[in-house]
């Protein structure tokens, strides 16, 4: 909940949310305007099992949330595997040059999982996990749509694929922008009365 600043009891005050935040690892609390989080920082944080509720995207005034992906870790084997278990007429090359997945590699796997799982998936490059890429069921930004459409029967399916018992996790995405504003530098907000 926010509150007024007991400090500045008149005139224009800044609501703050101090308790919102508290909760989350430091590469992942808001930051003061211009200050940006590295990826070794990121890579510190642990998988979540459970989305705090600083992450969901907030309404006007609200830093931003970073994104945040539901899923299962994927190996670079296991790529390769599903590639050529897909179509093994026409093989393809799963990683570059520069060791990353091929888009043609990340097409057939999405396509792949979305057809043996019955949900929409897709491989997400994450900054806290060592293998970098997670099958995703969808993220924060998405988190209505995905309650509802997600079910048990969806993530049996998709850990027998991989053949984890592992359930799935929150990860930070890699490619995000996580420059966030503090939460006390917010905005202002005019207190009216006497």
């Amino acid at each position: 909940m926010p509150f007024i600043d007991p400090d500045k009891p008149s005139g224009p005050v800044r609501f703050t949310y101090p308790s919102l935040y508290a909760s989350l690892p430091a590469p992942l609390q808001p930051r003061a305007p211009g200050s940006h989080v590295t990826r070794e920082e990121l890579a510190t944080v642990a998988p979540m099992d459970e989305l705090p509720i600083a992450l969901f995207p907030g309404g006007r005034g609200l830093p931003r949330a970073p994104k945040v992906v539901f899923g299962f870790p994927i190996t670079p084997k296991q790529i390769e595997d599903i590639c050529h278990r897909f179509d093994p007429s026409k093989p393809i090359k799963a990683m570059d040059a520069d060791g990353y997945i091929s888009t043609d590699a990340k097409t057939r796997v999405d396509s792949a999982l979305t057809g043996m799982c019955a949900y929409g998936v897709h491989l997400s490059t994450v900054a806290n996990h060592p293998d970098t890429n997670v099958v995703s069921f969808g993220d924060n930004y998405g988190f209505t749509a995905l309650r509802e459409t997600l079910k048990d029967e969806h993530i049996r399916t998709m850990q027998e694929i991989l053949a984890t018992n592992e359930p799935p996790m929150w990860y930070i995405q890699y490619r995000c922008n996580y420059e966030r504003h503090r939460p006390d530098m917010v905005g202002d907000a005019t207190r009216r009365g006497s």
